[in-house]
């Protein structure tokens, strides 16, 4: 049988809720071929036109500042054999079918997290981490989370699950890390431009024409939920024509430029 593959959210409480819909509804327009799966505790909620399977999910007792056990609970029941956890604050701008492809030669795949120097400080405070994990071991996160489905990666998050609970915080990158460093899967970190979650980065690359970066997915943390879709179109679409237009235009002029020498140069002969 074929290798099926997929993206999970896991959506408990309407404010999620609402993510789940909005970041299926722009993945569905960039990459309609992926099938789509929803964990969340309101099936009646979820419009099935963005969401292929609907998978009931209770709320689960726990402390109330374990605030991504659920998720974690979810990447152990995927029904799929590859997938992409995604969290519901995400937003796709462009097709992301190929990012399983990087499954072929690794377990799993994740994106930087933001805070990491600031965690890392925050993690040797605590001694919450190994002391003798380095800066350079970055912390990673889980709002971005590609991998094969295995016992082997079943044992990772069954791991990573105790070691959670064990930490006691509200955030999962410490106990990410450490387990981390013990694994022995192969993983891979992808480029940010498949988490980046700040507006100002899609304008810095917008500089460029957006000829060095192509923007996949929007993790807007930091952004209001309504506000996306108008941010996304003034930053980003409204941007690539006359960007690319323009930076044509640069590459055209270097190229005159260096003509018009080459032909004074020959005269001068």
């Amino acid at each position: 049988m074929p290798l099926t593959r997929g993206v999970i959210y896991t959506a408990v409480g309407q404010k999620w809720i609402e993510q789940a819909i909005l970041s299926a509804k722009s993945l569905k327009k960039h990459s309609p071929g992926i099938d789509i799966a929803v964990f969340t505790d309101a099936p009646h909620q979820i419009p099935r036109e963005y969401f292929n399977r609907v998978i009931p999910h209770g709320r689960v007792e726990r402390p109330e500042h374990w605030k991504t056990y659920d998720k974690l609970l979810t990447f152990t029941k995927t029904p799929y054999d590859h997938t992409l956890g995604l969290d519901a604050d995400t937003y796709v701008l462009n097709d992301i079918s190929e990012i399983f492809d990087i499954l072929k030669h690794f377990d799993m795949a994740f994106c930087h997290a933001h805070k990491r120097k600031k965690m890392h400080a925050m993690d040797r405070e605590k001694k919450k981490t190994s002391p003798d994990i380095p800066y350079a071991f970055a912390s990673l996160q889980s709002g971005l989370l590609l991998y094969r489905k295995s016992d082997e990666v079943i044992q990772f998050f069954e791991d990573w699950i105790r070691t959670y609970t064990k930490f006691d915080l509200y955030r999962d990158q410490a106990s990410l890390r450490e387990v981390l460093w013990r694994t022995d899967l192969k993983f891979y970190v992808l480029p940010p431009e498949y988490n980046f979650n700040r507006i100002e980065d899609l304008k810095r690359w917008a500089k460029y024409g957006f000829t060095e970066v192509q923007p996949k997915i929007f993790h807007y943390t930091v952004h209001r939920t309504q506000n996306i879709e108008k941010l996304v179109r003034r930053y980003y679409y409204s941007q690539l024509g006359w960007r690319n237009l323009a930076w044509t235009l640069v590459r055209l002029r270097n190229l005159l430029r260096r003509l018009l020498k080459n032909v004074k140069n020959y005269f001068k002969k």
